[in-house]
């Protein structure tokens, strides 16, 4: 943002984005939930330096050796990050959002109100303008008001993310 003109230097390198993460589960009762939940993201990119950049390419030597990859930069960067969702304090559907969907023998339930957060960490290597991204998300949310009158319902896992990216430098 701060390239674009926008805010102080600390917003260099920082982004603002969204996540769509869906969990499935069934209950030893054979209940089905199935939830949707769309995460509000913030991060900040950081470009390694020195020793931790001179070892993470020597693992690029490595990759290099095995895939036909013919990269000649060296850029390697780690980003931190958060989302939230806060379907049940400020309602705004096409920022964050979350619903969740039970199927059980005693009846259909849903409900659109919850509230989570996560974290996650990002690793990137850029492969001249590309880069591949490999990271790790830990994420939990609370669905709340369901239409049955049951208990709070609360889910927390982890997910390992994997991506390409096309630089716009």
């Amino acid at each position: 943002m701060k390239e674009w003109g926008f805010g102080p230097p600390v917003l260099s390198n920082a982004g603002i984005g969204q996540s769509f993460v869906t969990f499935n589960s069934k209950s030893s009762s054979g209940a089905k939930f199935n939830s949707k939940v769309t995460y509000l993201d913030v991060s900040k990119t950081y470009y390694l330096e020195g020793k931790s950049k001179e070892v993470m390419n020597k693992f690029r030597s490595i990759i290099k050796d095995i895939l036909p990859i013919k990269s000649t930069s060296g850029e390697w960067s780690v980003t931190p990050g958060g989302g939230i969702v806060l379907r049940s304090v400020i309602p705004i559907p096409l920022i964050y959002d979350g619903n969740l969907d039970v199927s059980s023998e005693y009846g259909n339930y849903s409900t659109d109100k919850c509230f989570g957060y996560s974290l996650f960490g990002i690793l990137g290597m850029e492969l001249n303008e590309w880069e591949a991204l490999l990271g790790f998300r830990w994420s939990k949310v609370e669905f709340s008001d369901i239409k049955s009158g049951a208990s709070n319902y609360s889910i927390s896992g982890t997910n390992f993310m994997f991506g390409l990216g096309w630089g716009f430098k």
